[in-house]
């Protein structure tokens, strides 16, 4: 009878141990997880380049951002935009516009990222101004990194 209470201990132990074994994330592993997530940044309209010079697009995450003036994307109607893409000013080159009655949609690229705005038209904020809204999708061309923004911005002259 007394080889009972040793027996359940030594089950309880090595039951543990099985159960533990499986489970080798740690919290520097967690980090390195992290890390490897894609962040858009916002940036002020100083670290806009002045390539951007005329007509262009100014996008925020939402309409607080961008009465804040932090916005997340800056393009002009040509050829160029610009993200801030992990901490990093990034500048893309158009590679095909679609626009169909009030949604367009715009493709960007560098040897890095592709960019996708899919933007609708909202009202009109100027005399040669535009609201828009929509969502930038951004991925990484080497890895699987992705991410996925509403914006709320303007587009005029």
């Amino acid at each position: 009878m007394r080889i009972k209470p040793f027996r359940n201990l030594i089950f309880t132990t090595i039951s543990f141990c099985l159960l533990s074994c499986g489970n080798n994330t740690t919290a520097e592993d967690e980090n390195v997880h992290s890390s490897t997530e894609m962040m858009l940044n916002s940036f002020a309209l100083s670290e806009i380049s002045p390539e951007l010079d005329g007509c262009s697009c100014l996008f925020a995450q939402d309409s607080s951002e961008y009465n804040e003036s932090n916005y997340i994307f800056s393009a002009n109607y040509d050829s160029i935009a610009f993200a801030k893409i992990d901490g990093v000013m990034t500048r893309l080159m158009l590679k095909n516009k679609k626009q169909e009655n009030k949604k367009s949609e715009m493709l960007y690229e560098n040897e890095d990222y592709k960019l996708q705005v899919e933007q609708y038209e909202g009202e009109k904020s100027g005399y040669e101004s535009v609201h828009y809204s929509g969502t930038i999708h951004i991925s990484e061309k080497h890895t699987k990194r992705k991410i996925k923004s509403p914006f709320f911005g303007e587009c005029g002259c």
